[in-house]
């Protein structure tokens, strides 16, 4: 990729703000909003390092969806000033990226027990290949680090000892409340920077947390002392500051359910499942069951979906037809996006983006002549540019507040410049109505959640049917 001398870009403030914070901080958070650019930030930064011999190597950890995005990024920089082509070529040959899924490996050991019984365990370990000591480690979506007990955050913590030079980066800045990511992000995120911050997870909660819900899970923390935190150890940019951004506009469409679809829900809901080849175990798998009837289908215990008629088929060929703009669909079951599949075929060339895709479509879609793009949730959701278009439709919710803010912000990103609009279709009356307003407000559907919903007769008593 090349570029004449009048067209290259140049980094933005923010940008060499961050590149310039990285130069003088041997372990940084880089919280800045999808959209900003941060990953210019990071190889500005390691370009200058190897350049000027700090480093010797780096190690990229990032979603398996955004391992080619990183590569083609090392591409891009022939597009900004300062960089030539020798030392493009030399970053691929220094930076190693690698999934979360390839750092580590669960390796089978024996336990000896004092009665002398032998008992064996898998234990998680770090991968042959990433382990040994490296210039640099960064860590891209680190809010992936959530859970204190996740494998990606005990691999990470057991990684910050193969390095002086730690930075993670997030597009969804820690904010706590409602309206973003709340500060449980921050054991795995901060412990990675500095492993000697707390001695465990319950020495975080000591000194953080203030309350906690009915499943004993932190959901109060003293604001004051976790962004006092985030100021000692990150920065923080938010996409309308960095750039003049255009206006959006959400748009909610309620459908209503057909009869044989009615009597579906009823039933599930109440727990006759008979007639319907499901075993429900828990509230939750229930409530899980009812979000695939309102979308059109309902897998039974043999894997076979049945088929059942939906409403919000005929709400997104209303929207497709509405339009003359590329179309964004974000969609949670892989059954609802084979249906979106078929009605955005109807209006024109439609690629597909999800766990099933061999290679990036998103590019098609983005930088050539796809007129429809259909993601799932967990992998067009974090990392990619979609600004060609404008307009986006949800399908169903995501159980995932963060997922959907970040897929949210694949169109609202620098280099658009028209207002964003946002289609919500949702069944009036249903457990995804109650889904999508949850999420949509900031606040993850959990399991538990579900379970406890599904405890709560009067939601079923006083359920509104649409066409009753």
């Amino acid at each position: 990729m090349s570029a004449s001398k009048n067209k290259l870009f140049k980094l933005a403030k923010h940008q060499q703000y961050a590149s310039d914070m990285m130069e003088s901080s041997y372990q940084l958070g880089i919280f800045y909003e999808a959209g900003t650019g941060k990953t210019m930030c990071v190889l500005d930064w390691l370009y200058n390092a190897f350049k000027n011999k700090e480093i010797e190597n780096a190690l990229v950890i990032c979603p398996a969806s955004l391992v080619s995005t990183w590569d083609g990024a090392i591409d891009k920089m022939l597009m900004f000033e300062g960089y030539t082509p020798y030392g493009v070529r030399q970053m691929h040959k220094l930076v190693t990226i690698r999934s979360y899924q390839r750092t580590y490996q669960r390796v089978e050991t024996q336990i000896k027990h004092r009665d002398g019984t032998v008992t064996k365990k898998k234990v998680l370990k770090i991968r042959p290949d990433v382990l040994h000591q490296w210039g640099a480690i960064i860590i891209d979506e680190s809010q992936g680090l959530g859970a204190h007990d996740s494998t990606q955050t005990k691999i990470a913590l057991q990684m910050a000892y193969l390095t002086e030079r730690r930075y993670i980066l997030s597009g969804t800045p820690v904010s706590g409340g409602g309206g973003g990511e709340d500060f449980k992000k921050l054991y795995g995120q901060l412990k990675f920077l500095d492993p000697d911050i707390w001695d465990s997870y319950k020495d975080f909660c000591s000194e953080l947390v203030k309350g906690y819900d009915f499943f004993n899970k932190p959901n109060r923390y003293d604001v004051e002392k976790c962004r006092e935190l985030m100021r000692n150890y990150a920065i923080v940019a938010r996409l309308n500051d960095c750039y003049d951004m255009p206006d959006s506009i959400d748009i909610p469409i309620e459908v209503g359910m057909e009869s044989e679809t009615i009597t579906a829900y009823r039933d599930v809901l109440a727990g006759r499942v008979q007639d319907y080849q499901l075993e429900l175990k828990t509230g939750g798998a229930r409530y899980l069951k009812l979000l695939e009837i309102v979308s059109g289908f309902l897998v039974t215990m043999e894997n076979e979906p049945r088929e059942y008629p939906t409403q919000k088929e005929d709400a997104l060929d209303n929207i497709l037809s509405s339009t003359d703009d590329k179309v964004v669909v974000f969609c949670n079951f892989r059954h609802s996006i084979d249906q979106c599949e078929q009605i955005c075929k109807k209006h024109g060339k439609t690629v597909v983006y999800d766990g099933r895709s061999t290679r990036d479509t998103w590019r098609d879609f983005q930088y050539g002549d796809a007129k429809y793009l259909i993601c799932q949730y967990q992998s067009g959701g974090v990392g990619i540019d979609l600004f060609s278009s404008h307009t986006m439709v949800f399908y169903e919710p995501t159980m995932s507040s963060l997922l959907l803010e970040q897929a949210k912000a694949r169109i609202m990103r620098k280099g658009q410049n028209q207002k964003c609009v946002y289609y919500w279709i949702s069944t009036k009356g249903t457990i995804e109505q109650r889904a999508m307003e949850t999420v949509r407000n900031g606040v993850d559907v959990t399991r538990e959640m579900l379970d406890q919903w599904a405890k709560q007769k009067a939601i079923a008593d006083n359920m509104i049917y649409p066409n009753d």
